[in-house]
């Protein structure tokens, strides 16, 4: 009960400063920690098949860009509210990875990992080729969002959406924590161990798979179906390799399985790729080579590896 209340505080007084942030922000930052928040919801979802289950499903562009692609389709032809068509962006995510994840979650390893990239190019194929259904190469315009549940208001303004897009990481967040302490992300932590030992300890290790799959698919796709009301336009080589690529680097600078690395992971590297931005060509280098130092130096990520020198300090102090 003191852990959940302690951890109830920090959240509250997170999202407290979070809160306040836009008071002493210029437009400019406030629209990066926009973009934030959402590799927040991207990074945690993503977390959930790579670094909790252990597969080797690199599906975050793919599942992030078909979010963004129902969400803004349903926006643009039918012009439902903001709310329905992120729920919407969501949902279509989730059913696509279950419909593919029930043959997929069969593989192992590097088969797994060669499937899940063939299904971000064909959905880009998809996406380019068929114009009439999908927008085609130069893909198509996002009204501005426009919410039921605030009277019916268009959000216009980065400010307005800045509070939009810290709701939706801290609801993430905390949901996705309480799931930790569930049977379900147990069973998930035990099949990327040992699927031996998992199925001899009852668990069906398909169905466990599975469902791993389909909550990674539903939180990239809300993910999605939020950032194209940011960036008010769907264009397919925006969710392609270099995107699956940014994303594991996330997770890898943050910490594999971490929830905590998740946030910090988005934070530095979607600021890290803003400035970079100045510097054709160098981001490509920089983040290879951050990779690598991870890899060689931070195996646990920043902020594993922080914590396990705290566990360790607190150890030696007691």
């Amino acid at each position: 009960m003191r852990r959940l209340v302690r951890e109830a505080a920090l959240v509250a007084a997170v999202a407290v400063a979070a809160g306040l942030l836009p008071a002493v922000l210029n437009g400019y930052y406030v629209y990066l920690l926009c973009v934030v928040f959402v590799y927040v919801v991207l990074a945690i979802g993503f977390n959930v098949v790579l670094g909790w289950s252990g597969q080797f499903a690199f599906v975050s562009a793919a599942f992030f860009g078909f979010g963004a692609f129902v969400s803004g389709r349903v926006t643009f032809l039918f012009g439902v509210p903001a709310e329905l068509a992120i729920v919407l962006g969501a949902t279509g995510a989730a059913l696509l990875g279950l419909l593919f994840g029930a043959l997929a979650v069969r593989l192992q390893r590097y088969y797994l990992a060669i499937v899940t990239l063939a299904l971000m190019y064909v959905l880009d194929y998809s996406y380019r080729n068929f114009p009439d259904l999908m927008g085609g190469v130069s893909g198509f315009r996002v009204p501005e969002p426009q919410f039921v549940l605030l009277g019916g208001a268009e959000l216009t303004s980065d400010y307005e959406k800045y509070y939009v897009g810290l709701v939706l990481a801290l609801v993430t967040y905390v949901a996705v924590r309480r799931v930790r302490t569930t049977a379900l992300a147990r069973g998930w932590r035990v099949i990327r161990r040992d699927e031996r030992a998992a199925a001899a300890l009852g668990i069906n290790v398909y169905a466990s798979r599975l469902s791993a799959f389909v909550v990674s698919s539903a939180l990239l796709g809300l993910a999605g179906g939020w950032f194209i009301f940011l960036n008010r336009r769907f264009l397919p080589e925006s969710f392609g390799l270099n995107e699956m690529l940014f994303d594991f680097l996330i997770l890898v600078v943050g910490g594999l399985g971490s929830l905590n690395g998740s946030v910090l992971g988005a934070l530095l590297l979607v600021l890290a790729r803003e400035y970079l931005r100045t510097f054709p060509g160098l981001s490509e280098l920089v983040f290879g080579g951050i990779l690598l130092a991870s890899a060689l130096f931070l195996p646990l990520g920043i902020y594993g590896t922080l914590a396990d020198r705290l566990r360790t300090l607190r150890e030696h102090v007691a």
